[in-house]
């Protein structure tokens, strides 16, 4: 419960390096994937960031699939880690 609230929070606050609960954060670029609800969170990041500023925070929004195919392993999990390497995000 509270997670498409808590989860772009904490993104936030690690792409900003404003402490978290008390504790400090590395700071540094965020992937955040959120395939089940793109339209969700789209409204959710532009209001987090207009009431907290802006922030390194990517969203990638589209349907994944993360089942394997083949020795390959699943191909979306590829393109994330792909994505983070090019942002250089210190969380996912």
């Amino acid at each position: 419960a509270a997670k498409s609230v808590l989860a772009p929070f904490i993104a936030h606050r690690v792409a900003t390096g404003i402490p978290l609960f008390g504790r400090r954060v590395r700071p540094g670029p965020v992937l955040y994937v959120s395939p089940e609800d793109p339209e969700g969170i789209k409204y959710r990041g532009k209001a987090l960031l207009q009431a907290q500023g802006d922030a390194a925070v990517a969203f990638l929004t589209h349907p994944i699939n993360l089942l394997a195919d083949g020795d390959e392993g699943p191909p979306d999990l590829a393109r994330i880690n792909a994505t983070a390497d090019s942002l250089g995000a210190v969380l996912v």
